[in-house]
């Protein structure tokens, strides 16, 4: 790639051919600065000019206000997936340094620049390098995007990116400027942002952001010399002659900058200089450039100073308030005293992911849970606090049947599907169209009350959604349709229990009781709760009857006697009483030793000393099941309800 150069200035383009080549040179015409600002800071102000300019050529970022370097992982060779400066020797367009994000993997890295202030007719000009065929065509791996913030950097607008450009040659240098004189009279931050994956190199330099008067091209290919010339010549707004190389050029050298008339700062290199403890009054700052020879004319900006009243404090226009996820809420910050100087106040957010808050106090519902919103004040830092609840709004109640079928003095229980089911507040309530007819409590359990019908209705506290299911009172019974067990089929050791469940159809019947036996006791027994025991080797029947129609199911028991490791002795030596046992059991027994505790796999549980002919023992905490009580090698088997 052959060296050019390529400037953003009023340029004179001034060269002659020697041996049939022309030769170029560059002659910069005298211009006034540009683009003032002052920002008053107390009893400072701070003054700028000329804008924003960086081609990179001392090897720094310092003109920058922030690099984000992103979490991207570099290609090969590793230099590092993030912006830098790099010296490109004869491939940069202009001295030998420029920015580049090489290569690398799920890159997003940001190079910003300060808050500069806008007017009408403010332009950013740069130039630009990449591959189309990894950014664009055949492989759209990355894009370069430039971005302004008008919030500081709170949130950003993509007002450009390559693929905009169109079709261009890879690595060829292209210079772009853009027009901001849509945020005029704002303070703007300009960002190149790289986004991409497995992407090549993308090259940047000469960025400047001005008021130029100078017409330019908002596109072109400055990697051609004679593409140059032949520009000029074509586009207009460019003067070119041709003179002995050898002709002097003027360079700017610097600035000189005044206060009221009088010279404050001689020839510095800087774009900016602050006039400090200035008294409460009115000033002009003036600037002029310096050159190599001449001096442009000095360009003015009037300022005031007042009084600075100071912050004593902010407060919020809430405390605490609850919002809805995607809802926004707005607060509203006092600084005090009302005639405080410096009002600007910055809002954050502690969780981001609950709620957000904008520049001027907006706060949005992201996801439930609690945030808090502070505010704080740019003179002494003062703040405030608000405690934000987003809460996830129901949006349905759903009831688990539409209608029912009940007998008088049946019941039966309603259940509720709330959508979403994260929703914060799941509270309901019921009520009973005709409660002479059905009547339904807080949890949904239904009662017939006498023949006739009512309407069943659920209703959300968050929303008043309702839904309602038809209850139907028969004056006769709901009979009966079936029963069914928890198990069909167990296998049980000797004196192991289990219990057994029975659901009784339909759900609304009237009769609901019923009773249970087992075809061989002699093996296997069920209680009144059909609690099973084993209780020898053998198979046996489990069988449940409803009261109401005699119908029946069945759990085949199946008992095996596997050794414990403990003979089954009934002693006569001491006495174990009440057995079965609930809380615990006494023991009338003349000798003196150990009582041991075990259960059916021979575990032994517990050790308490028999210090007395009867002495009443604490089981309570043992489960349900076969124990085994031991006193000097004499066992009683017992069991514990």
């Amino acid at each position: 790639m052959n060296r050019f150069l390529s400037k953003t200035v009023l340029l004179l383009i001034t060269g002659v051919f020697w041996n049939g080549a022309l030769q170029a040179q560059i002659t910069k015409a005298i211009e006034n600065p540009i683009n003032l600002s002052v920002k008053v800071d107390r009893y400072d102000a701070i003054f700028t000019w000329d804008g924003f300019n960086d081609s990179f050529e001392d090897n720094t970022f310092d003109a920058w206000a922030e690099v984000i370097k992103g979490t991207g992982t570099p290609g090969d060779p590793p230099t590092g997936a993030y912006w830098q400066t790099f010296d490109y020797g004869e491939e940069a367009p202009d001295g030998k340094y420029d920015a580049v994000c090489p290569w690398g993997y799920n890159v997003d890295s940001w190079l910003i620049t300060p808050s500069i202030p806008i007017t009408s007719g403010t332009k950013l000009t740069f130039l630009w390098s990449k591959s189309y065929v990894w950014s664009v065509s055949p492989n759209n791996n990355d894009d370069l995007f430039v971005k302004v913030s008008t919030d500081n950097g709170a949130t950003w607008t993509s007002i450009w990116q390559e693929e905009d450009y169109g079709k261009f040659d890879n690595w060829t240098w292209i210079e772009t400027t853009l027009d901001l004189s849509a945020y005029a009279g704002q303070n703007c931050k300009i960002a190149f942002n790289v986004v991409g994956d497995d992407n090549a190199d993308t090259h940047i330099d000469n960025v400047s952001i001005s008021n130029s008067s100078k017409r330019t091209i908002r596109n072109r290919v400055i990697s051609d010399a004679a593409r140059v010339a032949a520009n000029a010549r074509t586009n207009g707004g460019y003067k070119y002659t041709f003179m002995n190389n050898r002709a002097g050029v003027r360079n700017l050298t610097g600035y000189n900058v005044f206060l009221n008339g009088t010279q404050k700062a001689t020839n510095i290199s800087k774009k900016t200089f602050t006039f400090e403890d200035l008294a409460v009054g009115d000033y002009t700052a003036g600037v002029q450039r310096v050159y190599s020879s001449g001096v442009s004319e000095i360009v003015n900006k009037d300022f005031t100073i007042v009084k600075v009243i100071d912050v004593t404090g902010v407060s919020l226009s809430e405390s605490d308030v609850s919002i809805r996820a995607d809802s926004t809420f707005q607060l509203t910050a006092t600084v005090k005293p009302d005639n405080a100087t410096n009002k600007n106040v910055s809002w954050t957010s502690n969780a981001d992911s609950v709620a957000t808050v904008d520049a001027n106090g907006l706060v949005k519902g992201i996801s439930g849970g609690s945030a808090q919103i502070v505010v704080m004040t740019e003179d002494g830092n003062f703040t405030d606090t608000c405690e934000v609840t987003v809460v996830i709004p129901v949006a349905s109640v759903e009831l688990n049947k539409t209608e029912i079928k009940l007998g008088v003095d049946s019941i039966f229980t309603l259940e509720t599907t709330i959508t979403p089911d994260t929703a914060t507040n799941q509270t309901v309530s019921w009520t009973s169209s005709n409660e002479s007819a059905a009547t339904v409590d807080n949890n949904g359990l239904v009662t017939g009350i006498a023949a006739g019908s009512a309407e069943i209705i659920v209703t959300t506290a968050d929303g008043n959604f309702t839904d309602t299911c038809t209850v139907t009172v028969e004056k006769y019974s709901i009979a009966v349709t079936g029963v069914t067990l928890s198990e069909t089929s167990k296998e049980l050791q000797v004196n192991e229990s289990f219990t057994l469940t029975a659901t009784v159809a339909p759900d609304g019947a009237t009769n609901k009781n019923i009773s249970w036996k087992s075809d061989n006791e002699s093996v296997a027994g069920v209680d009144e709760n059909g609690l099973v025991t084993g209780i020898a080797e053998g198979v046996a029947r489990i069988i449940v009857t409803t009261e109401d129609g005699n119908l029946t199911d069945t759990c085949t028991v199946t008992v095996s006697n596997k050794s414990t490791g403990i003979e089954n002795i009934n002693s006569s030596v001491f006495k174990l009483y009440p057995n079965p046992v609930k809380e615990g059991f006494t023991i009338e027994t003349s000798e003196r030793g150990i009582l041991e505790i075990f259960n059916l796999s021979g575990n032994k549980l517990s050790a308490l000393p028999i210090t007395s002919d009867k002495k009443f023992f604490d089981v309570s905490h043992l489960q349900s099941g076969t124990y085994f009580a031991k006193i000097n090698g004499k066992i009683v088997k017992f069991v514990k309800k």
